[in-house]
């Protein structure tokens, strides 16, 4: 039946057998529907039989209709190529591992370790749209030693992936999919779904966008989601998945994707936010080594947002509430993806203290902070410091962000959509200076505005702490959203210090810094390495290469031909050999 109702183009066909599956399942005594889609973790007990089989042949009511309103949404759509799944965007369909000992130069010994990057890479074909947001995450990893490295990939195991596995095509809407009719559609029978219960619910888990290290575990980060712990095999560098991670059975909701580790106490700081319920954000403080939650602070907003970064100086978190707002009574009345930018409401940017007195969990009115700038938007922080009476941030920022859904197609004659068409939407460096005595805030444009920047990093041992250097992705606007090359800023003087381009028609993405030294000096902030995933477009090949951080020289130190295409991805992390070595679980391997 499974197969009959792939094979069936016709709506009402899908219908009868999806119920006709339903029964079968059920008087076969297989765990049918909740086999196939539903929780893996959960599977509470129906009160009675009839009941059960009436619940399993709704459900499948249900998963017909969500098949007839994708069928409906991609007729009346033409076919565009989506710019996400087109060109080195494209999913990797293959997990592969192989050992490389002949490459260009040689591997420093302190990049010895592991460099993994993170991504999502679906496993199956979008029955609907498709956004980069989406895809079960996939990790790319290059094991560093001496004289040789392994190049591996792997899907992360979440139990998003373990479903769909078995399923064998995808079980849960895309944030793609969130946009007019079909994504209001799909977001009430995705209500409907809830209402028969927790074991035709498949947790929301990708764990696509970064990676760190937390104690003595390599995590997975998503935007949305509990951690995922995975190990990284000291032998080649293959990782695999462990579990979920609960900070000690502290914190087991979701936490966003860039938590803050301060550069002289380790201590991680992290928070979630919720668009459903208050408090809409929540902050954490967690011990470092032994990942126990010391305490947590709810932050009233007004508005449901969409807060993806963050930053921590020595004193303060900086909580960056931009009008990025969750409104899905507009899905019908837009093309936007479930978010929309309000250009008429300010960026509000909460410093709330670390040595807060919490009440219930919430900070006291002189604790927390706030400060207005005109709408803006910043995905990603470069560092934050105290200075007197005074926090500098440094972050990227875009005028306004977009989440048209036309952005995501093709343009005819082009490889990869005009993302950042409008100049608007183009992150640049900037500045921002809040005082603490008059309560005024400043902002400052950095760079030159040919320039288009994001993924910064920095040495992390300074992070909460006065910088000076900072590396960003520069972007090549004219193609698209790829990155061209890396761009390292002098923050003391005010300046561009160096610059990498790539080459021609190659492209990669976020650079790793990896220090050369444990110590942090003001001398040696930027002797160091920076690591990525390049793509040459015409050849279609693709390397991890090494270059030098302070030189800034295009030449790498290191160049590896991976026999792989590795697609363009998010955020990654080296892992020292030590690190390597300190997981828990390496008994295993």
């Amino acid at each position: 039946l499974e197969e009959e109702i792939s094979g069936t183009t016709s709506s009402i066909g899908r219908l009868v057998l999806s119920l006709l599956l339903g029964a079968a399942s059920y008087l076969s005594k297989q765990p049918g529907p909740a086999r196939l889609w539903g929780n893996c973790f959960a599977s509470p007990s129906c009160e009675s039989s009839a009941m059960q089989l009436a619940t399993d042949v709704l459900f499948q009511a249900v998963r017909a209709l969500e098949w007839v309103v994708y069928a409906q949404a991609n007729r009346s759509q033409n076919k565009h190529v989506n710019t996400f799944l087109a060109g080195n965007f494209a999913p990797q369909v293959h997990e592969s591992t192989e050992t490389i000992t002949t490459f260009e130069g040689t591997v420093p010994e302190c990049c010895y370790g592991a460099y993994l990057r993170n991504g999502p890479n679906p496993m199956h074909a979008p029955p609907g749209a498709y956004h980069w947001f989406d895809g079960t995450g996939m990790i790319h990893s290059i094991r560093l030693m001496a004289g040789k490295v392994v190049y591996s990939n792997r899907w992360l195991r979440t139990d998003m992936f373990k479903i769909e596995e078995r399923v064998g095509a995808q079980v849960k809407m895309n944030f793609g999919d969130m946009y007019g009719v079909t994504g209001l559609l799909l977001l009430l029978l995705e209500g409907l779904r809830k209402l028969l219960g927790p074991r035709y619910l498949a947790r929301n888990s990708k764990s696509n966008t970064a990676i760190y290290v937390v104690g003595d575990d390599v995590c997975a980060f998503h935007e949305a989601e509990q951690v995922l712990k995975f190990n990284v095999s000291p032998k080649d560098g293959v990782v695999s998945t462990v579990s979920y991670e609960t900070f000690q059975g502290g914190w087991q909701n979701s936490v966003t994707a860039h938590p803050k580790f301060d550069g002289k106490t380790g201590e991680m700081v992290l928070f979630r936010y919720d668009i459903e319920k208050k408090p809409h954000v929540e902050v954490a403080f967690a011990d470092q080594r032994t990942k126990q939650i010391t305490k947590r602070a709810a932050v009233d907003t007004a508005k449901p947002v969409m807060m993806h970064d963050f930053a921590i100086s020595g004193n303060y978190v900086i909580l960056p509430v931009h009008p990025i707002e969750f409104k899905p009574e507009d899905l019908v009345k837009s093309t936007n993806l479930l978010f929309t930018f309000n250009d008429k409401a300010p960026s509000r940017y909460g410093l709330l203290k670390r040595s807060a007195s919490l009440s219930n969990n919430r900070p006291e009115n002189d604790d927390i902070r706030w400060f207005e700038l005109p709408a803006h938007m910043s995905f990603h922080v470069v560092n934050a410091w105290d200075e007197d009476s005074k926090v500098v941030l440094i972050t990227c920022i875009a005028d306004k962000v977009t989440f048209d859904k036309t952005g995501l197609v093709v343009p005819e004659g082009r490889k990869y959509s005009d993302f950042y068409e409008d100049p608007a939407t183009r992150p640049h460096l900037h500045k921002l200076v809040f005082d603490l005595e008059d309560g005024n805030v400043t902002s400052t444009r950095l760079l030159p505005k040919e320039y288009t920047v994001d993924f910064p990093v920095i040495n992390t041992r300074a992070t909460g702490y006065k910088s000076r250097w900072c590396y960003m992705s520069s972007f090549e606007v004219e193609t698209g959203v790829v990155v061209r090359g890396c761009i390292k800023f002098d923050l003391q003087r005010g300046e561009v210090a160096g610059e990498i381009n790539f080459g021609q028609h190659v492209y990669g993405g976020e650079c790793v810094f990896v220090a050369e030294s444990e110590q942090l000096t003001a001398a040696n902030e930027d002797k160091g390495y920076i690591m990525t995933y390049i793509h040459d477009e015409k050849t279609e090949q693709s390397y991890f290469v090494i270059y030098d951080a302070k030189t800034m020289d295009s030449r790498p130190v290191t160049k590896v031909p991976i026999s792989s295409r590795v697609p363009y991805g998010f955020h990654g992390l080296h892992v020292t050999e030590k690190q390597i070595q300190a997981q828990p679980s390496n008994h295993n391997f």
